[in-house]
């Protein structure tokens, strides 16, 4: 295992806990909310998203979980880039 010795591993194990990222449908009737490294927090619906066919709904989940993932590695990188500056 490397040592990292400049770097507060616990503190950014409390950073990745509060990084959140949301991505949501064109229509808003799907939310997702996800933390770094994927971790999903949380699905919504709205009445519309039951409407649509179970490949679109399926499919749609999937992209935003996707979408969501990446915007909260984003932010937990330019966190940890801020860090790592300081």
């Amino acid at each position: 295992m490397t040592d990292f010795p400049d770097i507060d591993l616990e503190g950014m194990e409390r950073l990745a806990d509060t990084v959140e990222a949301e991505a949501s449908s064109d229509d808003h009737a799907i939310t997702v909310r996800s933390g770094p490294g994927g971790r999903l927090r949380e699905v919504a619906f709205s009445d519309r998203a039951f409407r649509m066919g179970c490949e679109d709904l399926s499919e749609s989940i999937l992209a935003l979980i996707g979408e969501a993932g990446r915007r909260a590695d984003e932010e937990m990188r330019a966190a940890t880039d801020r860090q790592t500056q300081q």
